[in-house]
């Protein structure tokens, strides 16, 4: 049988040359198709379950209910495609509402202390987060996320007095997807993992001073809408 000339051989190789790079090419442009700046809003759920422990006063006690939150989260972001088919991703977001109330009491030897307690929200929450992304098809991009928030307790005693505390923050995981609907419109989904850090509040009550160090995590469930420009 013979052989194919050699000016044959060069030519295919080129031309497999060049098919690989041009779908390299079409790949990198799927990534492009997320690359800008976006702003988006988000809703869904958020309950949280919170626990304490109180130091060097063992006749403290705190009882405080879960929270399910439906919060109303607007964000500005920033997506690059750092390779063939990755995203890299920073956002800024902000809860535009004050988080539902949930009650909270403070016992001292069992009875109901009234300059404490009653009901507590958080206010001014915001923070950062950072996705890495891996496009699946044109339109379709899935990402996990890190980021970390902050926010203001604020509530009202047993007494009718109002209250606000120092900052508390919390370290966010999460997994989800965007996906195109058009070149600009895009819808998104998430489940957040929300993990308070360890926070302290000093309390004073009378002539006694105690810690109540918090607890306070849960999974949260996020839909939105989103435009890229």
């Amino acid at each position: 049988m013979q052989k194919p000339p050699l000016q044959l051989k060069q030519s295919l190789r080129l031309l497999l040359i060049c098919t690989g790079l041009i779908s390299s090419s079409n790949i990198f442009a799927q990534a492009k198709n997320f690359e800008g700046f976006d702003i988006n809003i988000t809703t869904g759920v958020t309950p949280m379950r919170y626990s304490s422990t109180v130091e060097n006063t063992p006749n403290v006690t705190v009882q405080k209910d879960p929270t399910n939150s439906t919060p109303a989260i607007a964000s500005v972001g920033y997506s690059v495609a750092v390779s063939d088919n990755f995203v890299l991703s920073g956002s800024f977001n902000y809860e535009l509402f004050k988080s539902k109330q949930t009650s909270v009491n403070i016992y001292a030897n069992g009875a109901l202390l009234p300059s404490a307690g009653k009901s507590q929200g958080l206010q001014n929450l915001e923070g950062f987060s950072l996705k890495v992304g891996k496009v699946i098809q044109a339109s379709t991009l899935v990402y996990t996320k890190i980021g970390t928030s902050s926010a203001v307790q604020y509530g009202t005693n047993n007494d009718g007095s109002a209250f606000t505390s120092s900052q508390i923050k919390y370290t966010i995981y999460g997994i989800g997807f965007r996906e195109l609907l058009t070149p600009n419109v895009f819808v998104l989904g998430e489940i957040d993992y929300n993990k308070m850090t360890d926070t302290s509040t000093n309390k004073t009550i009378g002539r006694t001073s105690y810690v109540i160090d918090g607890y306070s995590d849960g999974y949260g469930l996020l839909i939105g809408l989103g435009y890229k420009f």
